[in-house]
């Protein structure tokens, strides 16, 4: 109630004034919701019962959604009155998809149930009760934490640009047309014979054919030619990202049949 009667009733009686400080609060009120997106690390959330108003921008800037089966959506601010203005007529249209829906809604204020949520894509799964849910978002916390924090913040970061550009330009983003030889050491000592055919299961997409890598000792060295390779150095977001060690920590983990959980992965 205090935030409402600063909003709509501020001091002054210059307009001007009045709609700039308006707007300088509000800004700030949308970018508590803008945070969540803009956080590196995937946002999960689980919701039960209601989710109204400020709760569909909440969510609709997270990562994943997760309900419950009593779960239910509203984007409330038509029947107070007001527009959305914090997120929801922003985002809703990227996560649903169909315009038709997200107009009906936010049109309407009508309640969008569990089923329907999932089917539209608003969320991934719908799960009985509340402490289902809980047990699975925890879950997926974990599975997702297992793995290289680098990997996952990276694909994050791409994931969100590649949404809000053209699909040239977010390429350009994550890659270059500048290509370089990379040397790997291989923490463990291998023959050739003994890590092609590992090595070629887990980069069988990026394996240049033509031009193999190289095998001296333990080092691989992948040609500037091997332009079929996704370990040569980016001009922009991989110039610094594929020089992580979590690369061979999961190509090791994988050629010896473990599961990510097991390797140890420095915070980020």
């Amino acid at each position: 109630m205090d935030m409402a009667s600063v909003l709509l009733q501020p001091q002054g009686e210059d307009v001007a004034r009045i709609s700039w400080y308006i707007r300088n609060r509000l800004s700030k009120h949308q970018e508590t919701f803008s945070v969540t997106e803009k956080c590196p690390k995937p946002v999960i959330t689980a919701i039960h019962g209601g989710c109204i108003g400020a709760g569909v921008d909440l969510i609709t800037a997270c990562d994943i959604c997760y309900c419950a089966q009593d779960a239910f959506f509203q984007v409330k601010e038509v029947d107070m009155g007001v527009a959305s203005d914090v997120g929801t007529l922003q985002r809703l249209p990227r996560v649903i998809g169909g315009q038709s829906l997200v107009n009906e809604l936010a049109f309407t204020a009508r309640k969008l149930m569990a089923d329907e949520a999932l089917s539209s894509g608003l969320v991934s799964r719908v799960f009985p009760d509340k402490e289902a849910l809980f047990d699975a978002a925890f879950s997926l916390a974990a599975e997702i934490s297992s793995k290289s924090p680098v990997a996952v913040q990276g694909t994050k970061v791409n994931l969100l640009y590649a949404r809000d550009h053209p699909v040239a330009d977010s390429l350009h983003f994550v890659g270059s047309v500048f290509f370089w030889p990379v040397t790997v050491r291989l923490p463990f000592q291998s023959s050739q014979s003994e890590i092609s055919g590992p090595l070629y299961a887990v980069f069988s997409d990026w394996w240049a054919t033509s031009y193999p890598p190289i095998f001296i000792g333990p080092t691989l060295i992948f040609p500037a030619s091997s332009v079929a390779m996704a370990l040569f150095l980016q001009r922009n977001w991989n110039m610094s990202m594929l020089q992580t060690d979590d690369i061979m920590k999961s190509v090791q983990a994988a050629m010896e049949k473990k599961e990510l959980k097991s390797v140890t992965f420095s915070r980020l």
